[in-house]
């Protein structure tokens, strides 16, 4: 995990770009941006299963329901 500073949209997708997955570990997210932009970025999603995210990114993302699944996920 990189913890980054405030970064401008085109570096952002360039980094969503190259990443090989972008997980969202949130047990709340208002709207989903972090997700929809990865995703438009071409990038694999891994979240948690959240009715939010859901509405916004439907199936593209794959979805984890606790801790232990996303471990499995990312094994």
């Amino acid at each position: 995990v990189i913890q980054l500073p405030s970064l401008h949209a085109r570096e952002l997708r360039g980094l969503y770009a190259k990443a090989r997955a972008v997980v969202v570990p949130s047990y709340e997210e208002g709207f989903g941006f972090i997700p929809l932009e990865a995703l438009a970025s071409s990038a694999t999603v891994v979240s948690r299963d959240l009715p939010c995210i859901r509405e916004v990114c439907g199936g593209a993302p794959v979805y984890f329901a606790d801790d232990l699944e996303l471990f499995d996920v990312l094994a």
